[in-house]
């Protein structure tokens, strides 16, 4: 082995744009300066509670036994610890409430103003912001709902378990496509200084090789793209001039022999006041009053699909104020209100409040339009970098492409399978996965924890939550052979279908288990750094007095596994859900004096 090599802890393989960080290896253990094994921590949720009569523990160790819900995490009793009678005090009283702060433990405020928590794995994302690429992942399986719940909770609470600030949830990616593009995406969002700094020496180099016609046309180009870095910088400060036409319309008059200002059109479906005017001024659609949004495809988004072939970004869609939730007093929903591009009746486009994010995309990683794998673009790299490291590490590296490529094949097969299925026929099959059902739900939930995984491995993020299902879901299971609704059956709570629901969503947790087990780090595995959690909001329908919990991985050894804890019995202020969140943030190396409603670490963790 060449003990000369400047290996780094975690190195990188670069070709078009795109970045690859490359897993855990022997000789940059041995070579580099000796550091601790990163801590992860991941929550995977499931909506509407649990089957009470099949989902408990006993024991310790190999001679636990577990009910039949949790059953498929028996081949890891040495690496979990089931937890009962933990208690969420604010999340108590029904369905909304409980969820929009099962990580913060905050109190929720009713009605149309949006006010909660930061939640844990945000306060982690934050603490470890400088040492990966990704704070963090929010991803999800079911699409968020607006409206309100009938105890007036807003539907906005139900939909999320990652708050970025007390008003603000994170947005969930819904698309595993890019999800995954993410993670070997540019960094165009990190740099220092302008974009341009970053390239100059490759423009100059390139203005040495062509005509002085197009030396002239590149200098306005760079000139172009450093004005509107500029522009953006400055907040797009506008200079007033003295116009002719109305008060209204004065900025316009430098443009006058450009412009129509055409009066009297009519659009007869947004007439009746705020919301209904709004969310159909670009589609002329009738919109649908109440919790259930359906109106039209905006004409933008008619002509960003006329266009999609020929440009790399089908549209623009840019706003400068925050979008809300809730009712108008006309009983339409406030969608209406915040979105004027719509891909389909149900989806508005996603706003994207930020000028520097809206820049970036003009110049960012083009890996979603890549032709075949990204690891083709970065094979040489790779086959050089094997003949360089031990045998070991050979395997490890193999064993890790070996990985990526599986999880971008697995992409490709859903945007195939989905494709057949018509899940959006208007989604031609080279685009992402369409953010609505999935045509099978546990394909969906591991592609989606493969995404976790690779994340992990390569220490682009150490913090990930799922949403497997919301609270309130709407997921039906066909390949279950069961025809109603998630949450329907939940009122139901032991019965066979519901017992089957619960059954499948803990086999998903146990997929990604398995799959962090396999992945050696060192003398440990990556599940071994990690604390992978599995919640839901409360024990069965509308009961939050406890809340199901299983965790997985031992932090580095941070954290003892193998055992089922009881806390029922311990007393309100000694079985707090956020006291485990704090004792989980302590061995991550976040220490808070109190967290939602605890200032103590949960005894006996």
């Amino acid at each position: 082995m060449n003990t000369s090599m400047n290996l780094s802890r975690r190195l990188l393989l670069k070709g078009l744009g795109i970045s690859i960080a490359l897993p855990w290896l022997e000789s940059a253990h041995l070579l580099a300066k000796a550091q601790e094994e990163p801590k992860r921590f991941a929550c995977l949720f499931i909506g509407d509670g649990i089957c009470p009569t099949t989902w408990w523990a006993k024991g310790n160790g190999a001679d636990m036994e577990l009910g039949s819900s949790l059953e498929p995490l028996a081949p890891f009793k040495q690496n979990i610890n089931v937890i009962r009678g933990l208690h969420n005090r604010e999340g108590d009283g029904g369905h909304a409430k409980c969820t929009g702060n099962i990580l913060s433990g905050a109190a929720l405020k009713r009605g149309s103003i949006i006010q909660g928590g930061i939640s844990m794995d945000q306060r982690l994302a934050k603490h470890f912001e400088e040492e990966t690429a990704i704070p963090s992942l929010v991803l999800g399986c079911e699409q968020p709902v607006s409206g309100f719940h009938e105890s007036q909770y807003s539907m906005v609470y139900a939909s999320h378990i990652s708050w970025r600030s007390p008003d603000s949830p994170i947005p969930i990616e819904l698309y595993p496509a890019l999800a995954f593009d993410s993670l070997f995406g540019s960094q165009v969002g990190k740099l220092q200084g302008s974009i341009l700094d970053q390239v100059l020496e490759q423009a100059n180099d390139l203005k040495r090789k062509v005509s002085g016609f197009d030396q002239i046309k590149l200098d306005e180009y760079l000139t172009s793209v450093r004005e509107t870095e500029q522009h953006v910088q400055r907040l797009n400060r506008r200079q007033a001039k003295d116009m002719e036409l109305g008060s209204s319309l004065e900025p316009l008059a430098p443009f006058k022999q450009n412009i129509n200002v055409i009066r009297g059109l009519h659009n007869r479906e947004g007439d009746g006041g705020h919301a209904k005017c709004t969310g159909n001024i670009l589609s002329g659609a009738a919109l649908k009053r109440g919790s259930i949004i359906q109106g039209g495809i905006s004409m933008d988004q008619r002509l960003a699909k006329h266009f999609e072939e020929e440009t790399a970004i089908p549209s623009l869609v840019l706003g400068c104020e925050q979008p809300v939730s809730g009712f108008h007093e006309s009983q339409y929903s406030m969608v209406y209100a915040s979105h004027i591009s719509w891909r389909s009746p149900d989806s508005p486009i996603p706003i994207e409040l930020y000028p520097a994010l809206a820049f970036d995309s003009l110049f960012g990683s083009q890996v979603g339009k890549l032709q075949g794998s990204i690891l083709d673009q970065v094979l040489e790299q790779a086959n050089d970098l094997k003949r360089k490291v031990s045998g070991f590490d050979q395997i490890k590296l193999d064993e890790y492409l070996t990985s990526v490529r599986e999880t971008e094949q697995h992409v490709q097969r859903l945007n195939r399978r989905q494709a057949k299925e018509n899940v959006a026929a208007n989604v031609p099959l080279h685009q992402r996965p369409p953010a609505g059902q999935p045509g099978n739900f546990r394909e969906y939930c591991r592609l989606m924890a493969d995404i976790i995984a690779l994340a992990f491995q390569t220490d682009r993020s150490r913090i990930a939550t799922m949403l497997m299902s919301r609270d309130l879901s709407g997921q039906v299971y066909p390949f279950l052979n069961i025809r109603d609704d998630h949450h329907s059956y939940s009122h139901s709570n032991t019965g066979p279908e519901y017992q089957a629901i619960v059954r499948c969503h803990v086999e998903q947790y146990a997929y990604l288990i398995e799959k962090l087990s396999k992945m050696q780090e060192g003398e440990k595995t990556v599940l071994d750094n990690s604390c992978i959690m599995f919640v839901s909001e409360h024990w069965n329908a509308h009961n939050g007095q406890q809340v199901p919990v299983v965790l997985a991985g031992g932090l580095g050894g941070k954290l003892q596994t193998g055992r089922s804890l009881d806390y029922l019995n311990a007393g309100n202020d000694k079985r707090k859900l956020c006291s485990l969140y704090l004792s989980i943030m302590d061995r991550m190396g976040l220490k808070l004096s109190e967290f939602g409603d605890s200032r103590e670490r949960l005894a006996g963790l």
